[in-house]
């Protein structure tokens, strides 16, 4: 054959005779078997790759695979890849597959050559389960997960187990925001029996039996139910919504709080104004600045309108229901600041449901209203943002009792300056409308004023201590504190029946200080464009400088109530919320002038009025100035009893 007869040749072949190149599709399946022991398998191809530990709950599974390709054999075959996964039961561990090979998850790939879709090249895997003599599980994965150091478990052995709670994520986190969660903890390892074994996590245990540990959960702020299933309690509500993941972590403390005693109006976009209830009370400008640096003080944990008393009907689900959007309680209603929520939203029956985020919970009204964060950080209750809506994170609060049992993690406390510093401690002053007493090992003493005092010295109020350390609702006391934050200082709510505040409050009779809420009373609303609104709030209330003193220091260090300066444009400044003052009216029923407190008025303890001297007084001599120890002024005594004579305590008798 000649050269150019062999050039005519491959010139036909490459044109008429060669194999086509086309790829074919080709079918694969992988089957997973339990062979011994007890446990679970699941096969995923491909197209998977992430499986949940859920998913791993058969004892056979199987998963098929179809793919085109050219092969790596030079007959078209391809390489197909799977994963193995296997699981065991309580009690059970995973030792290896049959072929001896221990990975798990198991990755496998073999090559495929048919491309019949009816009998795939098919792979089967077993594995096999080892009996250990000790296992743990969680109660609820929803809430938390667990772990044990070794994969099998002898008698005798030591093993550390550990439980991790579930950290719910939110939808906040798509506006750049975190949800950081209280709502989830754990509450203990339990034995196979039942029995409590410990609290400690993570947990050392010598296995001595055949058992299996179960992790419970609990959500960390649980709502509090009655045997009638009603709720009670004091709570706070923190927003999930509002926390700056760059604060390291750090949730803000943006709690629902009530600051105005009015009933909001709708606005042309359906939403109530702002300014009834509110996040945290602080001032209310729409400079963030201002209030992010106040969510992340000590502030908010003494501020007296967060501390909401909370009643309602529970559903028997409340404390076990995990679905979203669950209707858990009806007919809430919150009270704080001597407002009603209720009140405030027009009388409207409040529901609570199960929020999206694992331990939290939406505030609705009806099908349609509830109760959201704004972008500014205002609290809204509002008609376009339905209680069911998916993306409704702005809606989804943490529940939080403020009692005895989360002292140490949730709680209210009086935080005072450092410049009101007098006798050993840290001064202030408070006016709560719930009754409360004084934390024991804190050390806060509790003060009222029952007279006042004129000497050469000076104006002095005389300070009586309540000395079980209880303060009736809407008592306005001085605050004596051994620390400078609301830890150190805690202050523990009672709840309205408790038995002892009868007494106490006999015992604040006559008391002369004053104290006020600080509440908003009314507002003005700008609309712009049928959307946007601008309001402005009134009414609450300002100093006034011709008949009130508040509690200060003076220029020479000393402590007491004095005039208030007023604002650099000649205007009032707006009294403090939730603090107590002396009125010029209160001290002219004890005797005292604003002639004669010129200076001011400090303080001074009842012990500091001298022993009680055993002196007769002529109830009719009109040069003596008496008064009971309630402070009111009197021009006749009583034999038996104590008074204030000429700014001495003397007993007086017949």
């Amino acid at each position: 054959m000649t050269k150019k007869h062999l050039l005519l040749l491959l010139a036909c072949v490459f044109a008429f005779g060669i194999p086509s190149m086309k790829a074919s599709t080709f079918y694969s399946k992988v089957t997973a078997t339990v062979s011994s022991g007890e446990g679970y398998v699941y096969v995923a191809n491909a197209d998977k790759t992430d499986v949940s530990d859920d998913e791993i709950n058969q004892t056979t599974h199987s998963a098929t695979y179809s793919g085109q390709g050219l092969g790596t054999t030079g007959r078209g075959e391809p390489d197909h890849t799977f994963k193995i996964y296997a699981k065991g039961a309580d009690g059970y561990s995973f030792k290896q597959w049959t072929d001896g090979n221990k990975d798990n998850p198991r990755t496998v790939s073999f090559t495929v050559s048919s491309t019949s879709s009816s009998s795939p090249t098919t792979k089967e895997y077993a594995a096999i389960f080892e009996g250990s003599a000790f296992s743990v599980k969680s109660y609820d994965l929803s809430m938390g997960t667990v772990s044990i150091d070794k994969p099998i478990v002898n008698i005798g052995d030591v093993v550390t187990i550990t439980a991790t709670p579930i950290k719910p994520v939110g939808n906040g986190e798509l506006w750049g925001t975190t949800t950081n969660s209280k709502s989830v903890k754990f509450a203990g390892w339990y034995n196979k029996a039942g029995d409590f074994v410990s609290d400690e996590n993570p947990y050392k245990h010598t296995v001595d039996a055949e058992d299996v540990f179960t992790a419970k959960f609990e959500r960390e702020f649980a709502i509090k139910t009655d045997a009638n299933n009603k709720i009670y309690g004091y709570y706070r509500l923190q927003s999930t919504m509002c926390n700056n993941p760059n604060k390291e972590g750090e949730p803000g403390k943006y709690y629902m709080c009530i600051t105005g005693d009015f009933v909001p109006a709708l606005s042309s976009s359906n939403r109530y104004l702002m300014g009834a209830v509110e996040l945290n009370q602080y001032p209310y400008d729409f400079a963030g600045a201002r209030k992010s640096d106040y969510a992340y003080s000590l502030a908010p944990y003494s501020d007296c309108g967060s501390v909401l008393y909370i009643t309602g009907d529970a559903e028997s689900n409340i404390h076990s229901a995990i679905t979203s959007r669950t209707t858990v309680a009806n007919n809430i209603d919150a009270t704080a600041q001597g407002v009603s929520v209720k009140k405030m939203t027009g009388g409207q029956t409040l529901n609570l449901k199960t929020a999206a985020t694992q331990g939290f919970y939406i505030i609705f009204s009806g099908s349609s209203a509830s109760l959201q964060v704004n972008y500014f950080h205002h609290m809204w209750v509002t008609t376009d943002k339905p209680a069911n809506a998916v993306f409704n994170y702005a809606g989804d609060f943490d529940v939080q009792p403020i009692d005895l049992e989360h002292i140490d993690t949730n709680y209210f406390g009086a935080y005072p300056s450092a410049d009101m510093e007098f006798d050993g401690g840290y001064w202030s002053t408070m006016y709560t409308s719930f009754p409360y007493e004084c934390y024991e090992p804190d050390g806060v003493e509790a003060y009222v004023v029952k007279s006042a005092t004129n000497n050469e010295e000076g104006t002095f109020i005389n300070l009586t201590r309540l000395e079980d350390g209880i303060v009736p609702a809407a008592t306005p006391v001085i605050l004596k504190c051994k620390g400078l934050t609301p830890k150190e200082n805690r202050l523990l709510p009672l709840m309205p029946d408790d038995a002892r505040l009868a007494d106490a409050k006999a015992l604040c009779e006559g008391n002369l200080l004053t104290g006020n809420y600080g509440l908003w009373t009314g507002y003005s609303n700008t609309t712009t464009g049928g959307q946007s609104q601008t309001a402005t709030y009134s009414g609450r209330p300002t100093y006034n400088q011709n008949t009130m003193r508040v509690f200060n220091v003076n220029a020479s260090g000393n402590l007491g109530f004095y005039r208030m300066a007023m604002n650099e444009d000649g205007s009032a400044p707006e009294l403090v919320p939730n603090r107590a003052y002396l009125t010029d009216a209160a001290l002219a029923a004890a005797g005292i002038t604003p002639e004669n407190a010129a200076r001011g008025i400090r303080m001074r303890f009842d012990s500091e009025l001298g022993g009680i001297e055993d002196v007769t007084v002529e109830p009719t001599n009109g040069d003596a100035v008496i008064y009971d120890l309630y402070g009111r002024r009197v021009t006749r005594m009583v034999s038996g009893n104590i008074y204030i004579v000429n700014g001495r305590k003397v007993y007086y008798r017949d």
